[in-house]
Parts: C-alpha cells; structure tokens; sequence
C-alpha cells in the first residue's frame, strides 16, 4: 500500500464516517469534497496532523496499543501480511478477537487491513511509544551478524550450517517454537535463567553492570573490558550474558551517542518466552470498576464555596501583592488558609488556582495587588449550582493547577499543555462518570480500568514531564483531592496503614526535650461515590436533582463586637461580612469574626460611609446591633477623614486649625513637617505616603489617603455581564458552532458510498462539479490562459481549499497560474495539476 490516501479510500464510507467523528476532523475541511477519491486526500491531510495523532494514540486501550507496537515492530520495507501479524501475536486461533482489534484501530485511523495485508502510516510508526525489545526483532538482529558470528551460534544450536538466510530461519524456529528454553541444545544453567528472569521484568533491555549487579552478584568489571561484548564470538565466555550472546537470546545495542552499550532481548523472543502473546491478554474481559466489598469510612467536603468567599474576602482586606513567579506569596496563602475549613497548604494552593482560572480576582493597579474582580462579584450572586458549576470548569479546563504533575501548581517558567491537560483529564471522568453507582467504588478497579482504556494517559513526553510516579497516585489525586475538594466526590477510607507520596504525610511534632513523635498517617482512600452535585456536573446516568438551595442571610451581632457566622450564610453577604472584620485568630474557626476600630477604618478607607455599614449590619443582623457595636461605629466614622494626606511633595489636610497645631507639636510627627500653607494645610517630608499614614495611626487618628481608590463593597451593583457556563449541552461537544453542523450537512456520505468498492485507479470526480466546469491539466491550462486574455476571474477548487476560490489570472507558464485572488486580495501562484475543476465566472 502506497499511501494513507489509498489506504482510506479501500475502507467502506461508514468506517470513514465514524472515522471522522472519532478524530473530530473539521468538517468544513472535507465538506466540498465531489467524490470519494477527493475526500480521502483531504481526509488523509487532516489525520496526519500532530495533534490528531496525539489524540489517536491516547484513544487507545491497552490491546489495540499492544497490536500496533508488534504490527510496526513487523513492519519492513515489503508490505507487511496480516497473517504474519496474526502468527507473530499469538496464532491462528486469535485471529477472530484480533480482527476485532484492528477494526478499533481503524476507526481510530492509525492501521488498516487493505486485502491481505496490514498499512500503518508513517506518521503513526514514528508518534507510538517502543521499548527498545519492541523495535528489534530476532531476524533484524541477526542480519546484523556476519558469517563467523551466524556459524558460531548455529553450532551452540547444534543445527548444521548453510547459506546465511538457512542459517537465520534455523535459529529462529529453534528460539521461537513452543517451549524453545527446554529443546536447546546446551541447556541453560541457573545464572542464564536468573538474567533472562531479570530481562524479562524491566521490559527487555537493561544495561550490562544493572545485570550483573542485580544477578551476577555484582561483577560489573567484567563489562568494562575491551570488546567484551564480542568475547562469545571467540568462544571466550565468562559469564552468563556471553552464554546467552552466545544463544542468540540476548543482543548488545548501541541506540545512543557515544559508548553506550546496552542488552536487548529480541520483541518476538521475549513474546515467546513470557507468554504474552497467548490467549489470555486478548481473551480476557476487560478491566472494570467494581464496588468495594464492606462498606467504608465516609468523608464529604462540602465547604468548597465558604472557602472561596473567604479566600476573596481576605485579599480584599489584605494588600496582597503578586510575586515574580505570577502568583499570591505563600505566607499570604497561609495567613488565608487559617480561615478556611481545610487548613491545609496544598487546599489553599487548589482553591487559589480555582479562583485565578475562574478570573474571580486578578492583581490590579501599579502594585499588582489581588482584589475582586467584574466576574467574582457576578458569581457571588448566583446559586450554589451556578457557583459549582464555575468552579468546576474552571479546574476542567485550566493549567494552573494540574493533579496529574508531581508539582501541581504551575509555575511561571514551565510550560504545560492545555490539550494534552484536557485529554487526560477527559478520559479519566469519562471512567469516573461511567462507574457512577449508588455502591462505592473501588479505587484500585478504577485505575485497573483507566490503565487499560488509556495505557499513555500519564507517559511523560517533551510537553509533559515530572508527572505523578504511578496511575493509582494519580487517580487518588483526582478523586481524593479534586473532585474530593469540588464536592464532587464522597470518598471512602479503611484504617490507616501507610502513605501514599503526594495523598497524605507524616509530620512531626515536639513532644518534650528532646523527643520527637510522628502524628497518625491519614488513611488511604480505598473507593469513592459521587454526590449528587458531582452527578449532575458530570451528567451522570440517572442523577437526581438537588434540593433547595439552603442559604440564609442572617448572622448574629454580638455585645463584645463578635459576628456569629452561620454555616449557610449567602457568599455575597458573607463576603461584605469579611470586608468589615478582622480576620480569625490563628487557631479559630471561621465561625466566628471580630468587628474592630482598625477593620471599620479599613472599609471606610475604601470609601464607605457609617450609614452605608450600619444599613448592612441592620439589614442582616438577626437580632438588631448592640447599643456598644454601634457606638464603636460611629465613633470610629466621627474621627475619620479628619487628617487628608496626599503627595504635593506629600501634602497633609486637617478639617480645623487646632488640630494642625495639635499634630505640630507631637514629637514623632513634628519631624515629618516643613512649612504649613494655610489654617488646615501643611506640607510635609516623608518619602513614603504610607510611613505618615502609619505614623498617625499609631498616634491614635484615623486619616484619610487621597490617592487611594475607593471601592465602596457594601454597595452590590447588578454585574455588568453574566458568566457563560462552559458546559456543553447534553449530546453537542462543547464549542460547536452552527457553521460546523453546516458543513456537516453539505457532506453527501451516499453519494461518497456509490464509489465504495471501486479501484483506486477508476476513481473519478462526482457530481457536485458544476456543469460548466473543466477538468484535466490541460484543458484549465487552456481557460486560464483564455481568461488572462480577456480579464476574466476563474472559479476553481484544490484538495488543500475547504470551498471554492476566485481567481483573475494574469499568467500561465509550465505547470503554474499566477493572478490576483479576489478572497485573500493578493497575487497569488497556483499549481495546475493540482486543481480540480475550473470554470468561468
């Protein structure tokens, strides 16, 4: 077989169709396609794309993986027969479940059955993943011998010598029949079979001095000696990988630069010694998710929108600054975490990417501080569904925080890819949504099922690197953290027996002088259950709805200044609360909030009025202000806004004469002062506005920064734009565009059927050629040449053009036309052999 195009056009329309819709090829690529012949050649364009190879290749599951590694390590300059294929994986009795297997990977466009033998395309040989055993075969191998070498190990088989290719096909047969390590000629000793027990585990290829230190009890220097690995030729063995040199069961292989010597185990050889290649990997049923046995410890977080609330009340009453990595500075983070019902660094981290991906705050001004943004005062508005729904897309579809990395969040210099994010992300809820039941589920299962149905989900490339060491860590990332902290997920835990690296770990706290003690480890997650929020986000079969949201707008003022906080109270409300108060004491809860003289002045510095916090705390307070509470804040709004300081140099203004003199005549803010302008107005000397605002502060007033902005956050004004959820409708992906079920439509899969069983070469063009079209290198030579003439514009159609283009031609010469595009409004040159049809317009 030729090429992919020839390759597509032997396969019947309906594999193409579900083809296309398995690669999500873009329509509007191949909807102008007349005939068959012209939709494979632009078909076979699209599917050799990188990123649809890449996108191939995780679609598939561990047997069609397997399938494809033996078909390219088969593949050879002569087309490779599906027979030899068949032999090659596990024998003719396999041939009915493997045919099945080729078939998902023809769907998957990456191999093709093509009459009797087996087309794989080069851009998909050189994207799938080998181990170095899978890209040598036995014979490849030992075409690499000479004469002398071939003899040599003809004789330790005790076969009778011959040509070169007798004596290629004789080693063969005696190393890859049934039960060849029982019928050779010199039986293997104990060290032999240790060295290909060993082989067999790490894959097949391993470096010599790995060998003999994990077998030979480490006599590594005898790898080191000149030309040792050519000591078996001479009959010069000293150990058991000459011997097995000496068999032909092992080869040395230099695949890197430089002096690099490695031990490699032929694919064909290794298959027949492990039994992979019987019937079991390709019989057996696959993998699934399955319930846990006995019921487990439940947990269920449920505090996910509190914690938000609190994260963006915090970085509106703190100036939290941007780092130069882009992000909040950890002891900010850890100040924040107190507040929150998990407080633990790692949750911080994820609610902080939540709220950053959801572009609920962002850094604003000069000094790039955090504050709240138009879209996080739109989602404080809306329900908890709305909320969820937000947040969840946001982690779905974001890159700052990625479970699937050993670092989970990102960092400024490193780059992580959105689509291979995605991909991985996508297979793993489609696993989790598919295994949604009333039982919990088991973990282990659920990894078992992921590993076969997308064995490349997590193997580390150029583009994705420093990922998490094993599957099982990765799925209890994404459950027992993600969708755990989202509240998505109900997770299940046994007794705690060890850590998981990245789950949970030991810490060590002082128990006396010097004694240190290690806390409990928290226990393993063995299964996991969706709510019924993480039901309905994932669309789960058979969700129910939720119930009513149970949120209240009340809260409890009481007589020392402390706000009882409810558990249910609305995240606008409770956000305006946190504007107003002082964060918790290290240690508290966040039930509890504190109303102080520094915190109302705070607000009020944002520009609120007494009247404004008063009306809030009257409007929401359960049980009215105490008397004390509302003296406090009005005493607090008297004095404030007395003292102006702004920059002139730095200018400071008072509201009367008396207390200029006052402020004249205290000792640590005389110094500060330089001549007065008037009764109420001084200039003064400070290089920073802030060191006299402290200044005054300290002394007991409450001034007023000019050049601040003002943002009142008790007044709530309707958001000036609503956030779109970015979930897709049930049974339409997410971002179609109704000019892509357009294309769609125009795609005539009947017609393109009429030419199913007819030969690549009697392949012509259909019938959506316009009438007055020409066809034929030289007759559109001729209507570009007659249109140069006469100034005329040609309509006419390539392979690479998804519709139609409209040409003037000015020139024709040899195979090509040059003239003015009326699309791109540019000259441009055209291949003529490479067009359609053409016609005048």
């Amino acid at each position: 077989m030729a090429t992919l195009a020839e390759a597509l056009y032997a396969q019947p329309t309906e594999v193409l169709r579900e083809l296309v819709a398995a690669r999500a090829v873009d329509m509007k690529r191949i909807a102008l396609a007349p005939d068959k012949r012209q939709l494979v050649q632009l078909l076979a364009a699209e599917l050799t794309r990188p990123q649809s190879l890449n996108a191939a290749a995780l679609q598939c599951n561990a047997r069609e993986l397997r399938l494809l590694q033996i078909i390219v390590s088969q593949m050879s300059g002569a087309p490779l027969l599906w027979k030899h294929v068949v032999e090659a994986t596990g024998g003719p009795e396999l041939e009915p479940v493997l045919g099945q297997v080729l078939a998902g990977l023809t769907r998957a466009g990456v191999a093709f059955r093509v009459g009797q033998t087996v087309f794989v395309p080069d851009a998909v040989r050189n994207q799938i993943p080998q181990s170095l055993s899978d890209r040598y075969t036995l014979e490849r191998l030992l075409n690499q011998y000479d004469a002398p070498a071939l003899k040599r190990l003809v004789e330790n088989h005790g076969l009778r010598p011959g040509t070169k290719n007798v004596n290629i096909e004789g080693i063969r047969k005696v190393l890859l029949s049934e039960n060849s390590l029982v019928r050779l000629y010199k039986p293997l000793t104990d060290d032999e079979r240790r060295v290909l027990e060993y082989m067999v585990q790490v894959g097949g290829d391993a470096l010599p001095t790995e060998v003999a230190s994990e077998v030979l009890g480490g006599k590594t220097d005898e790898f080191f000696r000149y030309d040792w690995q050519n000591r078996w030729k001479q009959g010069r063995e000293r150990n058991a990988v000459d011997n097995l040199l000496g068999k032909g069961l092992l080869f040395v292989m230099s695949p890197l630069y430089g002096y690099n010597l490695i031990l490699v185990m032929p694919g064909d050889v290794l298959r027949a010694l492990t039994g992979t290649n019987r019937s079991v990997f390709w019989t057996e049923p696959a993998p699934a998710p399955k319930p846990l046995p006995t019921p487990p410890h439940t947990k269920r977080h449920t505090t996910l929108i509190r914690d938000v609330v609190s994260l963006l009340g915090f970085v509106a009453t703190q100036e939290v600054a941007r780092t130069n990595t882009g992000y909040i500075h950890k002891t900010s983070l850890k100040n924040a975490v107190r507040t929150f019902s998990l407080p633990e660094e790692r949750y911080g981290s994820f609610v902080y990417a939540l709220c950053r991906e959801a572009g609920l705050m962002a850094p604003q001004g000069d000094k790039q501080t955090y504050a709240l943004t138009a879209a996080g005062e739109t989602w404080l508005q809306k329900d908890s569904v709305e909320q969820q729904t937000i947040l969840f897309t946001a982690w779905r579809s974001g890159t700052l925080w990625g479970e699937m990395f050993a670092d989970p969040l990102q960092k400024a210099n490193v780059y992580r890819s959105k689509e291979l994010m995605a991909g991985i992300r996508s297979a793993a809820l489609r696993m989790v949504t598919a295994s949604a039941t009333d039982a919990f589920i088991d973990l282990v299962s659920l990894t078992d099922a992921l590993s076969f149905g997308s064995p490349l989900l997590l193997v580390e490339t150029a583009q994705q690197s420093r990922l998490v060491s094993s599957p099982l860590i990765f799925t209890r990332l994404l459950v027992g953290e993600c969708l755990y902290w989202l509240g998505m997920a109900e997770i299940g835990t046994m007794e705690a027996e060890t850590s998981v690296p990245g789950i949970a770990k030991a810490t060590k706290t002082s128990a006396g002088r010097g004694e240190v003690t290690e806390k409990a480890v928290a226990p393993e997650i063995t299964g996991f259950r969706l709510t019924p929020a993480g039901a309905i986000q994932l669309e789960a079969p058979g969700h129910a709805p939720l119930p009513a949201d149970p949120r209240e707008d009340k809260f409890i003022v009481q007589a020392n200044a402390e706000i009882f906080v409810p558990p249910y109270l609305a995240p606008a409300i409770f956000y305006h609360l946190l504007t107003l108060t002082e964060l918790p004491a290290k240690g508290a809860t966040g039930n509890t909030v504190h109303l102080t003289r520094d915190s109302i002045r705070r607000l009020l510095d944002r520009g609120a009025t007494v009247r404004d916090i008063l009306t809030f705390l009257q409007s929401h307070a359960r049980t009215g202000i105490p008397q004390n509470v509302e003296y406090l804040i009005n005493e607090v709004g008297g004095k404030h806004g007395h003292i102006h300081v702004g920059k002139a140099l730095t200018y400071i203004q008072v509201d009367s004469p008396v207390l200029l003199k006052e402020l004249q005549a205290r000792r640590e803010i005389k110094a500060h002062f330089v001549r007065t302008l008037g009764d109420t107005v001084a200039i003064m000397d400070v290089p920073d506005t802030e060191i006299l605002l402290r200044d005054l502060r300290k002394a007991g007033y409450l001034p007023v920064n000019d050049d601040a902005s003002l943002q009142n956050p008790l007044l709530t004004h309707p958001p000036s734009e609503e956030i779109e959820s970015a979930k897709a409708a049930p049974g339409r992906p997410a971002g179609k565009s109704a000019k892509t079920v357009t294309a769609a439509a125009m795609l005539d899969w009947e017609r393109i059927a009429r030419d199913d069983g007819k030969p690549w070469s009697s392949a012509g063009s259909g019938s959506l050629i316009p009438p007055d079209a020409v066809q034929g290198k030289a007759q559109i030579a001729q209507l570009m040449r007659q249109a140069a003439e006469n100034d005329e514009t040609v309509q006419f159609i390539a392979p690479n053009m998804a519709e139609p283009r409209a040409l003037t031609p000015a020139h024709v010469y040899g195979n090509y036309v040059q003239g003015y595009d009326t699309d791109s409004d540019m000259y441009e040159t055209h291949t003529l052999s490479a067009i359609i049809w053409a016609r005048l317009l």
